[in-house]
C-alpha cells in the first residue's frame, strides 16, 4: 500500500472532492513542494528530490476511498 493509500484511508481524504482531487491531498502536495523549495535554498537538493517524491500524482490522487 502507498503513503497515499495509506493516508486516504486512514484520514478519508477523499471526501473533499473539487474536480476530482481531494482538498487535502492538494494541501499536501503544496506543504511538500514548499518543504523542498526550503531545503533548495539551504543546498540540500537530494533532500528536496526525496521531499518531492513524496508527492502524489496525478493517478494517486484519484484513489478512490478505501473501504
Amino acid at each position: 500500500m502507498t503513503l497515499g493509500e495509506v493516508l486516504c484511508k486512514k484520514y478519508a481524504l477523499t471526501s473533499f472532492k473539487t474536480g476530482g482531487c481531494s482538498l487535502a491531498i492538494l494541501a499536501i502536495n503544496e506543504a511538500l513542494e514548499a518543504a523542498a523549495m526550503l531545503a533548495e535554498e539551504q543546498k540540500q537538493v537530494d533532500v528536496a528530490a526525496r521531499i518531492r517524491s513524496l508527492k502524489w500524482s496525478k493517478r494517486e490522487m484519484s484513489i478512490p476511498q478505501a473501504a
